[in-house]
């Protein structure tokens, strides 16, 4: 449960910083189009440089934190599956290895698990 809220409250704090980091631009600069003559494209002033600067800055950190959250929920749901194939294995009295690594089928006569054959 407690680790619950603190997902809850990473994922609230994640949302927050993504909607008070504003960008700059509206469009960032690797998706801009490529097809824009060089002479038509404005000259950026140093202000300018430091607000894209800024708002590059915030885009990786926040794709950083995304990528953070994800790989802890992952974490967790692979520890769950851990431990639901620990509990299957113990019930059915399997090898949890084997289990794993799907060396089991199940035979629908003898009501059993049975190793399947190479």
């Amino acid at each position: 449960m407690l680790r619950g809220r603190g997902i809850l409250i990473f994922v609230v704090v994640l949302l927050l910083f993504t909607v008070c980091a504003v960008p700059a631009y509206s469009k960032k600069p690797w998706e801009q189009d490529k097809a824009e003559p060089a002479a038509a494209t404005p000259k950026i002033t140093g202000e300018e440089t430091k607000n894209l600067l800024a708002a590059n800055v915030n885009a990786m950190r926040n794709q950083e934190l995304r990528v953070a959250v994800l790989q802890q929920i992952l974490n967790e749901e692979g520890g769950k599956l851990t431990q639901m194939q620990a509990l299957f294995s113990d019930q059915y009295k399997l090898d949890p290895e084997k289990l794993r690594a799907g060396k089991y089928q199940f035979d629908a006569k003898t009501g059993k698990f049975t190793e399947k054959k190479d």
